[in-house]
């Protein structure tokens, strides 16, 4: 167990692992989406009397601790020189609210919703409407994906509340 100080965490700081996801079945214990291979995640290792040792993933966004030193991490070593300086960044900011990574499959979410309301979601970003139903979701989809995760997953202003 580390001894690491940190903004959020009282007491010495459990064992914490980083690495690139070796496969895509592991899921953030925090926002619940599958951590997707080679994906950067954060595990924490933590002992159960019954069940012994066991390891808690995150998103890299979805990790509640501020780190001083993420260079202390087990695994830092074994990720490349860009992966390290992502981490480093994202690890050593608490200040704002960071949004899981979008891994959600917005076809999937699309094909839910009827005809007319496609249409009207396609014209409220003012793109085309015409045609079967399987291309509004494409086009519906693309343009989901193109806003990103930050319009997905924003925080209400202070004047919303």
């Amino acid at each position: 167990v580390s001894t690491q100080s940190t903004g959020h965490f009282l007491g010495p700081m459990p064992d914490t692992i980083i690495e690139l996801a070796r496969s895509g079945r592991a899921g953030c214990k925090k926002c619940k989406i599958k951590i997707d291979k080679d994906l950067l995640r954060v595990g924490v290792v933590t002992e159960h009397p019954d069940f012994g040792t066991n390891t808690r993933w995150y998103h890299i966004e979805c990790h509640k601790f501020k780190l001083d030193d993420p260079s202390d991490l087990q695994g830092w070593d074994t990720l490349s020189a860009a992966d390290q300086a992502r981490a480093t960044e994202i690890l050593t900011n608490t200040g704002c609210k960071r949004p899981p990574p979008q891994t959600e499959d917005h076809g999937r979410e699309f094909k839910k919703l009827k005809m007319g309301e496609l249409k009207t979601k396609l014209e409220e970003r003012g793109l085309e409407t015409s045609g079967k139903k399987a291309e509004l979701i494409a086009r519906l989809a693309t343009a989901a994906e193109a806003d990103g995760p930050c319009l997905l997953y924003t925080s209400p202003s202070p004047r919303d509340s």
